[in-house]
């Protein structure tokens, strides 16, 4: 929701304002101001996301206050309200910072028209600047040391060289992204001074605070923000650090904390003091385990996989998280291989998303096992598959449908099999990809249409089911050897 801050001398106009508002669920006018100095003094100390003000104020008018804005670099989008219909004027608005410009009288259609504009515009630049702080945090955990970039803020700056303290909190439920880059922003400005930005659901923050007391305070007020924006969830807090060159061990240890909580039992709050320390691990490959849930799936039933998938994850139980998830990306490229052999080509990208490092890991063995039990299912069906009666199937939906935007998933779904099983049934059985025969049938029908009509190339091109003229053209090109001009042109003299 949008936090609205109006400043109008006028009552009656700022009630209807404040009424019309209230109509909409996604805004909340959060504070109403008589002149522009209120305004401006409410603004220095609280967050907000729009600011709508009248020109004509006691005390501090809205240009004055845009003026002051501007100066002091107080994060708020403006939106003036005025009865001066004159473009110089509105230029001077928008040349102090003015996101948008309404007149007088307000309409209830205009005005949230332009709050969606504004708001649309306070998202994709919530998006960016989270990006971008998220990218230079991951830096800083990555690498231990800070490396300004002049395309974005330096991220210490707001601190003193040392009393830098990092904490990650893990959300629970998966969140917008969107929303998550808004929360980061709001944090920012609720809790000065701190840096956050999220990836997924960890949010990664810095804040000032050498005190281990002060900064469990810290954490836990966070935590009730967050709570009463909507969220749940636990938070991990790093040890403090010393200089700039120790903050990004700081964040490490805050993801690792994090990630040791119980979300069931634990504590909402774990310092990395506090945490389990790290079980010795052999780094050894489970290599028959692998190869003994490989085999169940293939040939067993469903307790089998069950059976060999607790073993495999019971093989690795003692090492680092990083370390398990990096196991199970090989595991997933193994039985890719794996099940070659047997026709049947596994889709890698329903398997590696759940290797997030925030995920619990019985959750992930669960997740894993209902993959397998699909794969397994997929083998038990493939011998059941007729070759012959998928690609015969295949051609007619592509005839019936060749000048439609068809898809692929379309066409293996109206066969029933998986993209990657139809690929390879369709390529072997009639040596082309699905594209490549697409293509053939339109071209054809392309060739009879610049014999016997006058239509255009883009109307062809839209007749055939191609979106882009200019790639249409380079398909005739290519299977042809001209261009359709040059085609025409050849037939015409031809038939004179």
């Amino acid at each position: 929701m949008r936090s609205i801050v109006i400043a109008e001398d006028e009552l009656l106009l700022r009630q209807a304002l404040i009424k019309q508002i209230k109509t909409h669920c996604d805004y909340d006018v959060v504070h109403e101001s008589p002149n522009g100095e209120d305004a401006l003094k409410w603004l220095r100390s609280h967050p907000a996301d729009i600011l709508l003000t009248d020109i004509r104020m006691p005390k501090m008018d809205g240009i004055q206050l845009l003026a002051s804005l501007k100066e002091e670099q107080l994060p708020v989008k403006t939106i003036i309200i005025s009865g001066y219909d004159d473009f110089q004027y509105v230029q001077q608005v928008l040349r102090l910072g003015a996101a948008d410009y309404l007149l007088k009288p307000v309409s209830c259609e205009n005005l949230h028209q332009v709050l969606e504009t504004v708001s649309s515009a306070i998202v994709r630049q919530e998006i960016d600047e989270n990006l971008q702080k998220t990218a230079l945090l991951l830096e800083l955990k990555q690498s231990g040391r800070y490396y300004p970039s002049v395309s974005v803020p330096k991220l210490l700056d707001p601190f003193p060289t040392g009393g830098i303290t990092a904490c990650c909190f893990l959300f629970y439920d998966l969140c917008d992204h969107a929303d998550m880059a808004h929360l980061a922003r709001q944090i920012d400005l609720t809790f000065p001074p701190s840096c956050s930005g999220c990836r997924d659901n960890l949010l990664y923050m810095l804040a000032q605070s050498a005190d281990p007391k002060g900064m469990m305070d810290f954490v836990q007020n966070v935590l009730e923000y967050i709570s009463g924006m909507g969220y749940t969830c636990t938070a991990g807090i790093g040890d403090p650090a010393g200089s700039r060159l120790e903050v990004g061990e700081s964040l490490r240890q805050a993801e690792n904390a994090v990630l040791q909580i119980d979300q069931e039992r634990g504590p909402c709050i774990m310092p990395y003091s506090a945490r389990l320390p790290d079980k010795p691990y052999s780094e050894d490959y489970p290599l028959s385990e692998e190869q003994q849930l490989l085999a169940a799936v293939a040939e067993s039933d469903p307790a089998q996989i069950r059976q060999n998938l607790g073993l495999f994850f019971q093989a690795v139980s003692t090492w680092p998280r990083d370390r398990i998830l990096r196991i199970l990306q090989e595991f997933c490229f193994a039985a890719c291989r794996e099940f070659l052999q047997y026709h049947v080509y596994v889709d890698a990208d329903e398997f590696l998303p759940l290797l997030q490092p925030y995920v619990d890991l019985k959750t992930l063995q669960n997740s894993i096992l209902q993959i397998l039990l699909k794969w397994n299912a997929m083998l038990q069906h493939d011998h059941d598959i007729n070759c012959d009666t998928v690609v015969q199937s295949a051609k007619e939906y592509i005839r019936d449908h060749a000048f439609e935007r068809l898809r692929l998933d379309e066409v293996s779904n109206a066969c029933f099999v998986s993209k990657s099983q139809f690929c390879k049934i369709f390529k072997d059985a009639t040596g082309t990809t699905f594209k490549n025969y697409l293509n053939e049938i339109r071209i054809r029908k392309a060739r009879q249409l610049l014999q016997t009509t006058a239509l255009r190339n883009y109307e062809i091109a839209q007749e055939l089911g191609y979106e882009d003229t200019s790639y249409f053209g380079e398909v005739f090109k290519k299977l042809t050897g001209k261009t359709p001009a040059e085609y025409k042109k050849g037939f015409e003299k031809k038939a004179e």
